[in-house]
């Protein structure tokens, strides 16, 4: 039997080498308001968080990251820009409902320290379920990630995840940040050259 792979979405999980204490103290002094779309979570005022000149080094290890995710996994070619960056803060009890994000091709999320999971949705799935013999990622529902101190998932805009409720005495903090391409979009006479301002 010859099978290939259609239309995957790929998620990919990077380990940084960065100080997350200096990162921690630099987003504690932010402005945050309620974000009630997402069950009681904050977020920051600053929607380009990555722009801090104190978290020019992490900016730096996200993008390398995404290059390499974007080049060798989907053979992009296009420039990317951090259009948005924000930091998320989920206090005890609190939690994310499911949601993608859009206006942008590809996003990512880097944890200070070990916390609730990420939970990636998978909505695409007829409405008949068969149970399998074994769960694998062409068959399961949702896929769960762990996150830890220094970890940056990266994937594409449009897969719907949710964070679970924080069972812990501390608030989670997160960095997450949207790409967009820049330079020519599109083929033949359907195409469009997007600037970077």
């Amino acid at each position: 039997m010859n099978t290939v792979s259609l239309f995957a979405k790929h998620i990919s999980v990077f380990n940084l080498d960065i100080d997350t204490k200096k990162i921690l103290n630099t987003i504690k002094k932010e402005k945050y308001y309620t974000n009630h779309d997402y069950l009681g979570s904050e977020q920051s005022k600053n929607t380009e968080i990555l722009n801090n000149p104190e978290l020019f080094k992490l900016k730096k290890q996200i993008l390398n990251c995404f290059y390499q995710y974007k080049s060798e996994i989907y053979k992009i070619a296009n420039d990317f820009i951090i259009p948005s960056s924000w930091v998320a803060k989920f206090k005890p009890n609190t939690s994310g409902k499911s949601h993608a994000h859009s206006n942008c091709m590809f996003s990512a999320v880097y944890y200070l320290d070990k916390s609730s999971p990420i939970v990636f949705n998978n909505y695409q799935l007829n409405n008949l379920f068969c149970t399998p013999t074994e769960w694998n990622t062409n068959n399961c529902t949702y896929f769960e990630i762990e996150p830890k101190k220094n970890k940056l998932i990266i994937f594409p805009s449009d897969v719907f995840h949710e964070i679970k409720p924080n069972l812990t005495n501390k608030t989670r903090y997160s960095i997450a940040c949207n790409f967009f391409p820049v330079g020519k979009v599109g083929d033949k006479d359907s195409f469009v050259e997007l600037q970077m301002s």
